[in-house]
């Protein structure tokens, strides 16, 4: 795919929690782009389990799991509590250029923003990078008790050392059973060493607080690549000879080759392809082809379609244009149109911001007159979906008697996508297995109670459709048994600006509470729930719906889908180091 790879000279280290940081503490830097990292350190009086992830340039998100050796959860057991917790930093400036040495990069942050929040903090950080050197300082609320900061210098690739100035204050911790098990910071330093192998694999170890050598170990795994497989390899490498010129081959058969690569390697359905003669600009026959898709496994629908570009510009025949059509619920929705040169350019691994093709791209709502009806191109099909299901569902809790619970069912699923927008859900939930407690004080009390009985998990009707020629005003809808525990509907609308970057619009429901212990029946009044349990069907109010209607508004900030940094523009680069200038 298309991708913006941060022109570091270094490398981020991490901090004892999994975040890009120092020591006790972050720094206003992020991990490479698309960069994975997994790992533990022990640092008393915590144990951190991690894995922090950096989907985007300017967001990193790290969850944890922490051993707390400050309170016993079973005395006679001596088990020690264990909590979730999620790490939030984005960088809201950022400095690489050293002509401007002087600005830092800024970052906001909040440490264990949801659950329990036992560790929230909320800080500010900002960090000075010239070459291998980098300084911090920052400010931090709560646990991280004002002001912070250090420095740190990559002495090679492989080697880096930081030292930092550490005011944390454990007793501002939620969990505090034992005083004596609390760290005192006998001095306010920590320093070490982080050693990088090639593979990956990090190990860092430090003195901190004056009185304690910590030791953590960490892997690096690339979101960018499939662990499992690459897909890609199917197709010639970049370099190998393309496919023969379209008047060379069959194009029935090449059409189907395409179809079939896209809906089997890519997470895109409902493909149609249509291949057209066009007069180019030297007034010679031309080609031009068409693909029209429906994008469901990539995070936006730029993923999607800078994928696309990535097949087409491996194996398809020289073209002159290129029409992609993005559909919702066989609808199309945006038309992008793309020079053949375009594609040249990706396979040469020579793209640009500023290049030509990337500006001669036109970008424009898409309306059905664009469908074809002699060629079926574009043309609603009705298609079907059954499967089954097999759902597990374990509950872990160490503050708990029985620590591990589970319950697991078969749902038996159809889905259904109909002409005009509509489609349709049926999900009937099959239990056979359940040794999850949900009574008071002795198990997950706050937790609803859980019906063992053959039920309607969900079941309903779906509708989108956009409205006028402009095709910048659409009507959601969904109505039926929308989960386990409300039947009703709701209704959107949106309109959206030309440029689809700002919309207006509104929503409309109409709920009723199910009766959790029947196959699909709906109570009479409201449901009140306490401690899991149902205690009232009333809830003190006559009425049995619940009606509420919204006015929203949106913001879509170009840019943050894909990121073409015109320093370092890398295209399905097999390493970094092909996209360093």
């Amino acid at each position: 795919m298309i991708c913006s790879v941060t022109c570091y000279s270094h490398a981020s280290t991490l901090s004892n929690t999994g975040l890009t940081g120092l020591w006790e503490y972050p720094t206003a830097e992020m991990p490479e782009d698309g960069i994975g990292t997994f790992g533990y350190t022990k640092a008393t009086p915590y144990g951190h389990y991690f894995l922090d992830l950096a989907w985007l340039p300017w967001l990193e998100i790290n969850t944890r799991l922490i051993t707390f050796n400050t309170w016993k959860v079973f005395k006679d057991h001596g088990r020690r509590y264990m909590d979730k917790a999620m790490d939030i930093k984005a960088v809201i400036w950022h400095t690489t250029s050293s002509e401007y040495w002087f600005m830092p990069s800024i970052a906001l942050g909040v440490n264990d923003v949801m659950g329990t929040e036992i560790m929230k903090a909320s800080y500010g950080v900002a960090t000075w990078r010239i070459g291998d050197i980098a300084a911090t300082i920052g400010y931090g609320d709560k646990r991280m008790n004002g002001l912070f900061g250090g420095i740190e210098w990559d002495a090679s690739n492989w080697l880096t050392f930081k030292a930092e100035y550490s005011p944390l204050d454990y007793t501002k911790d939620g969990v505090i059973t034992n005083p004596h098990d609390i760290p005192t910071n006998k001095d306010r330093y920590n320093l070490g060493v982080v050693v990088r192998a090639p593979w990956g694999m990090e190990g860092s170890a430090s003195w901190q607080r004056g009185y304690e050598y910590v030791f953590g170990i960490s892997q690096r795994i690339n979101l960018k690549r499939s662990i499992v497989n690459n897909a890609s390899k199917i197709y010639d490498a970049p370099g190998y000879p393309r496919i023969a010129e379209w008047q060379d081959t069959d194009n029935e058969e090449v059409i189907a080759h395409l179809k079939d690569g896209f809906e089997n390697f890519l997470r895109v359905r409902d493909v149609d392809i249509k291949l057209d003669v066009i007069d180019n600009s030297n007034n010679d026959k031309g080609y031009r082809l068409q693909v029209s898709y429906e994008n469901y496994g990539y995070a936006s629908h730029a993923e999607a379609m800078t994928r696309i570009l990535i097949v087409l510009s491996e194996i398809m025949p020289e073209t002159e244009e290129l029409v992609l059509i993005h559909k919702n619920a066989g609808i199309p929705v945006v038309k992008a149109v793309f020079p053949g040169s375009l594609l040249f350019d990706i396979r040469a691994h020579s793209l640009r911001e500023n290049d030509d093709p990337i500006h001669a791209s036109i970008f424009s709502w898409a309306s059905e007159d664009i469908a074809d009806p002699d060629t079926n191109f574009l043309k609603r099909k009705a298609q079907h979906e059954f499967k089954a299901m097999l759902v597990y569902e374990p509950r872990i809790d160490q503050t708990l008697s029985e620590t591990y619970m589970d319950r697991a069912d078969i749902d038996l699923i159809y889905k259904g996508r109909y002409y005009n927008g509509w489609g349709s859900i049926v999900d009937v939930r099959f239990p056979f297995y359940n040794t999850v407690d949900t009574s008071d004080y002795k198990g997950l009390w706050w937790e609803k109670d859980l019906n063992d009985e053959i039920r309607i998990q969900q079941a309903g009707l779906t509708y989108a459709n956009n409205f006028g020629s402009s095709g910048q005003a659409w009507l959601f809808g969904e109505g039926g048994y929308l989960d386990e525990e409300w039947f009703g509907s709701n209704i959107w609308a949106r309109y959206y600006s030309p440029s689809g970057i700002f919309w207006i619009g509104g929503r409309i429901a109409a709920l009723h509470d199910r009766d959790p212990y029947s196959f699909g029946g709906l109570t009479e009044g409201r449901l009140r729930y306490y401690r899991g349990q149902v205690i009232d069907w009333t809830g003190g109010n006559d009425n049995d719906w619940r009606l509420a209607e919204w006015v929203q508004a949106g913001v879509n900030i170009p840019g943050l889908d894909i990121d073409l940094d015109k320093n370092c523009i890398c295209i399905n680069a097999k390493k970094e180091e092909d996209c360093l200038d």
